[in-house]
């Protein structure tokens, strides 16, 4: 990692306990990252939202894309409920739900849909910065600056994606809380004020697919984040708006191009 340029340094003993006041006293070690940080997605997403808004770009909200009108290799509209929007190309990022709208021009995804849960706390007094992890253990627990804890890692929920409904499972709920409180002792007595399940499309080696699709020329594929996609997507946005402007592929694109599972098919 430091290799590829992140500021990492490992942490010993009690100078780990000084840097995070609060975590388990069991803890031996840990790899710290000074410029590592997190952000709330609502927020940032209306703010990505906006500033498109102000540079002109037409949104649609409540405008559900139901397939595309494809003749000879590319795409020529977007079909949806109130009719086709013609086009000269398409991006296509729709998460778990992207396969079925590829198999609708012939694109076979393998995709797996997942559910993934998440709780957050009451408000409490600032006492974590950082955000954690645990080697061998589902948890990503941070602090947000409101006071709540959000607790993640992986736990499954249930999902129908026909139905966009989810359903928590009482059972990760336990062990993502006792794997919690394992790190982080002082939310012993906390209470969860809100849970829910997060939708994600994982890819079979748990990387996204991001490339040209392989048989039609202008559509263009970033999904199968496989829980990441919060953290890659202003980055991949950037390097797509970039291909798109220039025609040029990013090269940081190249180990994920969307024709390797048909790839692997035929091997």
């Amino acid at each position: 990692e430091r290799e590829s340029g992140l500021g990492i340094e490992m942490v010993f003993g009690q100078d780990l306990l000084e840097l995070i006041p609060g975590l388990t006293p069991a803890a031996l070690a840990g790899a710290y990252c000074p410029t590592d940080g997190h952000a709330d997605p609502m927020r940032t997403v209306s703010a990505f939202v906006r500033a498109a808004l102000r540079h002109g770009v037409n949104l649609d909200l409540d405008c559900p894309v139901l397939g595309f009108g494809v003749k000879g290799n590319r795409v020529k509209t977007v079909r949806t409920p109130r009719g086709d929007i013609h086009c000269d190309g398409v991006v296509l990022t729709a998460g778990a739900w992207t396969p079925s709208l590829a198999a609708s021009i012939g694109l076979h995804l393998p995709f797996e849909p997942q559910g993934l849960q998440m709780m957050v706390t009451p408000r409490y007094p600032s006492a974590l910065t950082q955000v954690l992890g645990w080697v061998g253990q589902g948890i990503s627990l941070k602090q947000v600056p409101s006071g709540g804890f959000v607790i993640g890692g992986g736990w499954p929920g249930e999902v129908e994606l026909d139905s966009y409904r989810t359903r928590l499972l009482p059972g990760s709920m336990t062990k993502s809380a006792r794997t919690a409180v394992g790190l982080f002792p002082r939310l012993a007595s906390a209470s969860i004020l809100r849970a829910w399940v997060g939708i994600e499309a994982f890819s079979p080696d748990n990387l996204q697919a991001i490339g040209p699709a392989p048989t039609v020329e202008n559509l263009f594929l970033a999904a199968g984040f496989s829980g990441h996609g919060f953290a890659l997507g202003p980055g991949v946005g950037r390097l797509i708006a970039q291909y798109i402007t220039t025609g040029e592929l990013p090269m940081l694109f190249y180990p994920f191009d969307p024709y390797r599972f048909s790839k692997q098919e035929e091997g």
